[in-house]
C-alpha cells in the first residue's frame, strides 16, 4: 500500500481563484460597479483601476500572511491588532454580518436577473440562489473550493470572450447619449477606487485567509494571492474598456455588460445572462461560507446556517437598487477602518518573531515518509513510517481532533495504524488520543511508565480534560471532548521498531525522545526547551533543572541529521540547538538564583517579565506560563 498523502491543498491557480471568486458577484460581472467607480471618469478611470490592481494585491497579501502565520481564519483574529478578547469577538462577528449582507445582495440581484432576463418571478430567483448556496456552504470549505475551481475558470473564458468581441467587433453605437455621472459619495476617480477597494477588502478576508491556511505550502499562499489580485485588476480593465465603447447605453443600464452582449446577438446575452448567476452564485457562497466560519461547530450549526440563509432571502426582496444603494456606500466608508487595522495587524504579525522560519529552511520541510498532520495550536503530531509501520508522534489537543483524525486518514488512506508514540502526557500532547484510539482501535499506544500512572489517576484525566475544554473555548470550537479513554499499552524502555528510545526527564518525569537510525531524525521532548525563534528558545524544567541538562547532553551525543523541537518544528542544520538549550537553561537558572530570597509571588512577576514572549501566547497562554513558572523556580534551587 502505498503511504504517499493524497495531496487536496490548494494550488497557487485555485487560490487565486477563490479570491477572484469572492469579489467577481453581481456587480461586478454586470459591469454595474466598475462602471460606476471607474467607466464615468473615462481615460482616468483607468488610473483607479491600476491603483485597485495594487491595493487588491496588498491587501489580500497581508490577510494571507496574518492568516498562515497566526494560523487562523478567524476574521477578528485577522484584523485585530490586539490581543483583547473581546475586541477580536467584536470585529469578528462585525465581520460576519457584513458577510451576510453579500448574501441578501446576492440573493436580491438573482430575482432581479431573473426578472429581467426570463420574466420570471424575483422571488423564484432568490430560493433558486439560496438553495444552491447552501447546498454548497453546508459541504463545508471542501465543497466551496471544488466548486469554485470547476465554475470560475468558465467565467473567465465567457467575460473575456465578450470583453473582446465588443471591443474590437463592428457594432453600430446605440445612440443614447446619456452623460456619464459620477455618485455624490465618490466624485472622482482617487476617492472612488478606494472605497471600491474598501468594501470589496470586507468580502476577501474569510476567504483569502480560509484559502491561505489550506494552501500547499507558503509560497503558494502568497503568489496564488498576487496572481488573483492581479486577475481582478485585468478584469476590471477589460470591462471599462468594453463599456467604454459604448459610454451612453453603459450609463443607462443597471447591469450595461448584459446589454452590451445583446449586441452580439441573443444567444450571447443568455450566456452572459448564465454567466451572471454564476457570478452572483459565486459571490453568495464564499460571503456566506465566510460568515459560517463565526458560528461554533456543534449540531446545532447547520440548522442556524438554514435559517439564517432564508432570512437574507426574505431581506433580499427589499429590491437589488435599494439594498445597492444603501449597503454598498456605507460598507465602503467601513473599510476604511478595516483596512487600517489589517494594515497595522499586518505589521504587529511580521515584527514578531515567534516560531518562524530561519537559516533558509523551513521548520515544516520534513523529509520523505513524514508527515505533519498537525491540526491546531497545541502539540505538533508526526506521522511517519519506518520499516514498514506507521507510527503517529504525538496527538496534540482534544478540541482538533476531527481535523487530526481527517488529516491522518488523507496520509494513510486504507493503510492502518501501527504505534502511537507518546513524548510525555501533557494535555497539549496527547488529549486527543480517546479520539484516535476510537478511529484506529488496534493502534498500539508506546510511552513512558509514568504515562500510565498518570492514565490511571482520576484527578489527571479530569485536569486533561478540563484543560481541553478551556483550549476548546479560546479556539471557539464546540465539540464533545469528554472521552476518558486513555490507555497506554506497551511500556517503552530502549527501543520499538529499530527506533531508539531515550528517557529524556526534566521537563516531566514521563518524558522521552525517539531517535530514528535509519533517518538520523530526532524527536527530542520538552526536557531539552522549545525553539521559539533563532534568539530564544523557551525552557520549561517543571522537574529537575540537573535532569534537563543531563538529557540534553545525552541527545548531543547522537548523530542527527534532522532534529525536532516540540511545539516548533524542523531546526536548521547549522544551529547548535543543544548546545544554545544548555546555555539558556543556565541563564534562566542564573536569573532565579541571583534572586534567592526574594518573595516567590514577587520573583515568579519578574520571571514572566523577562521570559514570556508576548506573541507566545498563541501556543502558551500567560496564566498556563506563570502557573508553570512557580514549579520551575522551585526546581532551580
Amino acid at each position: 500500500m502505498n503511504s504517499k498523502t493524497k495531496n487536496k491543498k490548494l494550488s497557487m491557480f485555485s487560490v487565486a481563484i477563490m479570491y477572484v471568486g469572492t469579489i467577481m458577484g453581481a456587480g461586478f460581472a454586470s459591469g454595474r460597479e466598475i462602471w460606476q467607480f471607474f467607466g464615468v471618469f473615462g481615460d482616468k478611470g483607468y488610473i483607479g483601476i491600476g491603483l485597485i490592481a495594487i491595493l487588491f494585491v496588498i491587501f489580500g497579501l497581508m490577510t494571507a500572511y496574518i492568516a498562515r502565520k497566526l494560523n487562523t481564519n478567524d476574521m477578528g483574529k485577522v484584523i485585530v491588532p490586539s490581543d483583547n478578547p473581546v475586541l477580536i469577538d467584536i470585529f469578528g462577528y462585525f465581520m460576519a454580518f457584513i458577510m451576510f449582507t453579500v448574501l441578501i445582495t446576492m440573493s436580491s440581484a438573482a430575482g432581479s436577473i431573473f426578472s429581467q432576463q426570463f420574466g420570471l418571478s424575483k422571488i423564484l430567483g432568490g430560493i433558486v440562489l439560496i438553495v444552491f448556496t447552501l447546498l454548497t456552504v453546508l459541504g463545508e470549505f471542501e465543497r466551496v473550493s471544488k466548486t469554485f475551481r470547476f465554475i470560475m475558470p468558465v467565467l473567465f473564458v465567457i467575460v473575456i470572450t465578450v470583453c473582446v468581441f465588443v471591443t474590437f467587433g463592428d457594432y453600430p453605437m446605440s445612440g443614447i447619449t446619456e452623460e456619464p455621472t459620477p455618485s455624490l459619495m465618490a466624485p472622482n476617480w482617487f476617492l472612488a477606487a478606494w472605497i471600491y477597494i474598501s468594501y470589496n477588502i470586507l468580502a476577501m478576508i474569510p476567504i483569502v485567509a480560509t484559502s491561505s491556511i489550506n494552501a500547499k505550502d507558503e509560497k503558494t499562499a502568497y503568489f496564488g494571492t498576487m496572481f488573483g489580485g492581479w486577475l481582478l485588476g485585468m478584469l476590471a480593465l477589460l470591462l471599462v474598456s468594453t463599456m467604454l465603447t459604448d459610454p451612453g447605453l453603459s450609463q443607462s443600464l443597471d447591469m450595461p455588460m448584459l446589454g452590451l452582449s445583446l449586441k452580439m446577438g441573443n444567444l450571447f446575452n443568455l450566456i452572459y445572462t448564465v454567466v451572471m448567476l454564476f457570478a452572483v452564485f459565486g459571490a453568495a457562497t464564499s460571503n456566506y461560507y465566510g460568515f459560517t466560519t463565526k458560528i461554533k461547530n456543534g449540531p446545532k450549526k447547520k440548522w442556524i446556517v438554514i435559517i439564517v440563509a432564508w432570512i437574507g432571502f426574505l431581506c433580499g426582496l427589499f429590491g437589488f437598487k435599494k439594498v445597492v444603494a444603501y449597503m454598498f456606500p456605507a460598507e465602503g466608508y467601513l473599510g476604511f477602518v478595516i483596512m487600517a487595522m489589517i494594515f497595522f495587524n499586518w505589521l504587529k504579525v511580521y515584527r514578531r518573531k515567534t516560531f518562524e522560519d530561519f537559516g533558509g529552511n523551513s521548520r515544516f520541510a520534513y523529509p520523505e515518509n513524514y508527515h505533519r498532520v498537525t491540526a491546531g495550536l497545541g502539540g505538533e503530531s508526526i506521522l511517519f513510517f519506518h520499516n514498514g509501520k506507521s507510527f503517529l508522534y504525538d496527538t496534540g489537543m482534544a478540541y482538533c481532533h476531527e481535523k487530526l483524525i481527517k488529516n491522518i486518514k488523507e496520509v494513510l488512506g486504507d493503510r492502518k495504524l501501527d504505534y502511537i508514540l507518546l513524548s510525555h502526557s501533557h494535555y497539549d500532547h496527547i488529549g486527543a488520543l480517546p479520539y484516535v484510539l476510537k478511529a484506529y482501535p488496534d493502534a498500539v499506544v508506546c510511552g513512558a511508565s509514568k504515562v500510565k500512572d498518570v492514565f490511571n489517576s482520576e484527578g489527571a484525566i479530569d485536569t486533561i480534560i478540563k484543560l481541553g475544554k478551556v483550549a476548546m473555548v479560546n479556539n471557539k470550537v464546540d465539540v464533545d471532548i469528554s472521552s476518558r479513554d486513555f490507555r497506554i499499552d506497551r511500556i517503552l524502555e530502549d527501543e520499538i521498531e529499530g527506533i531508539k528510545v531515550i528517557h529524556t526527564p526534566g521537563h516531566t518525569d514521563c518524558s522521552l525522545s525517539f531517535y530514528i537510525l535509519k533517518d538520523k531524525f530526532l524527536f527530542t521532548s520538552e526536557s531539552t526547551g522549545v525553539l521559539v525563534n533563532k534568539d530564544f528558545i523557551s525552557t520549561s524544567i517543571l522537574k529537575s533543572y540537573d535532569e534537563s541538562i543531563k538529557s540534553a547532553k545525552k541527545l548531543k551525543e547522537l548523530d542527527v541529521e534532522y532534529l525536532y523541537s516540540p511545539h516548533y518544528g524542523l531546526v536548521p542544520k547549522d544551529f547548535n540547538y543543544l548546545d544554545k538549550y544548555i546555555e539558556a537553561a543556565g541563564e534562566v537558572r542564573n536569573f532565579i538564583l541571583s534572586r534567592k530570597g526574594m518573595d516567590e509571588e514577587q520573583l515568579i512577576a519578574q520571571y514572566v517579565e523577562e521570559f514570556y514572549h508576548r506573541d507566545y501566547e498563541l501556543d502558551h497562554p500567560r496564566a498556563a506560563f506563570e502557573l508553570n513558572a512557580k514549579y520551575i523556580i522551585r526546581n532551580m534551587y
